[in-house]
């Protein structure tokens, strides 16, 4: 930390004193900051890729939605592609595909410069398919679109992409994209193509402990998760003396926390995948906490989802979730724990279950995962 801080400072001294115009001394400040040889030498590669027959390029620009991008690397497989993937370097580094079998698939990692400057490749239009898998490069201050980064392919190609906020589509200027059926969505909504990544390669499906464990996967903060509310929850658990953990993975601080309810959670921070999907092994339950009084989260079932549900399906995790958003995801009483009002009362049923009643919630859900994967399948062959 205290490196990179210093590294961060002379950057700025550098960028002062020997370029005034703000545009080349912002340029010359990004790329100092993200320079990697890595990230040269990996660029330097894929310009000197032979693009194989029948392939299909993934591009992830952003160190994000990794819960993603795995299912369509599957997806494109069963349907007989060759899997390209470009992708930013801080997210190959969490090993999202650990579970996956990588050796058809062709993998380049860059930082967001470097990774700019391969978008604009002519050769890219050897690519039977171009799938982006987020709008929006979130890098920096000013978010940008990536489709404006390649408009050499926009009009000429089979371009699509994947789009996780509806909101996006008409300032993205994807609306020619939507009209021919080529912005890919994760939930079924009235625009885009449904087609939900659920599927991480090889999990294991595990049943019910003997002490119940709940885990919740996503950052702290109130406009994404309710975790004031899982606190009061886990309160009043213990006051009924009853057996269970709580796994909070997340980056972000929980404060405050009452003594008494300390030994009942572990809080992990932010994880790597590999970590992360053994984490989700071990648990019973999963809390997608979304908050029906929050406006926040209301476009986790109007413009955007959530990338719990892409966990829940891919590890059959029973739900415990707000019957508000439970249709939605496709949720209901013989998959999952809906409720109205009370979290504690959800999470004292949940504990509650015996192993053959949480067998038939889990086999349930697994039914679900088939038909979102059988579905997603379809539309996705549907639209190449």
């Amino acid at each position: 930390m205290i490196l990179r801080k210093l590294k961060k400072f002379c950057i700025n001294i550098v960028g002062f004193f020997f370029f005034w115009n703000k545009n080349i001394r912002r340029f010359v400040k990004d790329f100092l900051t993200d320079f990697s040889l890595q990230s040269f030498n990996c660029m330097l590669k894929f310009k000197k890729n032979k693009i194989r027959n029948n392939s299909v390029l993934l591009i992830e620009i952003n160190n994000c939605h990794g819960e993603v991008i795995s299912g369509y690397i599957k997806y494109f497989e069963k349907l007989g592609f060759n899997v390209d993937c470009l992708l930013h370097i801080d997210f190959y580094k969490e090993n999202p595909f650990v579970r996956l079998d990588m050796s058809n698939v062709h993998c380049f990692y860059c930082n967001r410069i470097d990774l700019t400057q391969c978008l604009k490749y002519k050769f890219l239009s050897g690519y039977k398919h171009i799938v982006v898998m987020s709008s929006t490069c979130y890098c920096g201050k000013n978010w940008r679109g990536v489709l404006d980064m390649m408009p050499h392919l926009r009009k000429d190609h089979s371009l699509y992409v994947v789009e996780h906020e509806l909101n996006c589509i008409e300032p993205q200027n994807e609306t020619d994209l939507l009209k021919n059926n080529r912005v890919i969505v994760l939930g079924k909504f009235d625009r885009g193509v449904f087609v939900n990544p659920c599927l991480f390669g090889d999990v294991k499906i595990t049943h019910k402990n003997k002490i119940t464990t709940f885990i919740t996967v996503g950052g702290i903060a109130a406009f994404r998760k309710n975790h004031a509310e899982l606190i009061n929850a886990i309160q009043e658990l213990v006051k009924q003396k009853l057996k269970f953990k709580v796994i909070i993975i997340g980056k972000g601080e929980l404060n405050n926390l009452p003594d008494e309810i300390k030994p009942y959670i572990e809080i992990t921070g932010r994880l790597k995948f590999p970590e992360m999907f053994e984490q989700m092994e071990k648990a019973d339950f999963f809390l997608p906490l979304l908050d029906p009084e929050n406006p926040d989260h209301n476009r986790y079932i109007t413009t955007g989802v959530t990338g719990s549900a892409q966990l829940i399906y891919a590890f059959e995790k029973i739900p415990v979730i707000h019957k508000k958003f439970a249709d939605f995801y496709r949720f209901d009483n013989k998959n999952a724990i809906v409720f109205d009002k009370d979290l504690a009362t959800a999470m004292a049923k949940a504990i509650s279950l015996s192993s053959p009643e949480y067998n038939k919630l889990q086999s349930e859900l697994h039914n679900t995962k088939q038909e979102i994967i059988c579905e997603s399948e379809k539309n996705l062959k549907g639209i190449l």
